[in-house]
């Protein structure tokens, strides 16, 4: 099982994703055991409503879709990613 570290983001960055339309605010940052990082997004304009998705970041450093991350919800998504990264 990996561990992961979570730091809440006190302001969001809005940031565009690859994959997923609109733009997001990233409100938690995760980082792996093994230094991979992830953030999870939420919708800032509404399109997709209050689902937030988790991202990385690619070699050019374009944050892209990693996998869904529930409804709005911090511990929801924590569940999400930690069920993805032990698959």
């Amino acid at each position: 099982m990996n561990h992961c570290a979570y730091e809440r983001q006190s302001r969001p960055r809005n940031i565009e994703v690859k994959g997923l339309y609109g733009r997001w605010d990233v409100q938690l940052h995760a980082t792996v055991d093994g230094g991979r990082e992830y953030w999870w997004v939420e919708n800032a304009n509404g399109i997709d409503g209050e689902e937030g998705y988790w991202t990385t970041r690619n070699e050019a450093g374009e944050y892209e879709y990693f996998c869904d991350a529930g409804w709005g919800d911090e511990a929801n998504a924590i569940c999400h990613l930690e069920d993805a990264i032990d698959d």
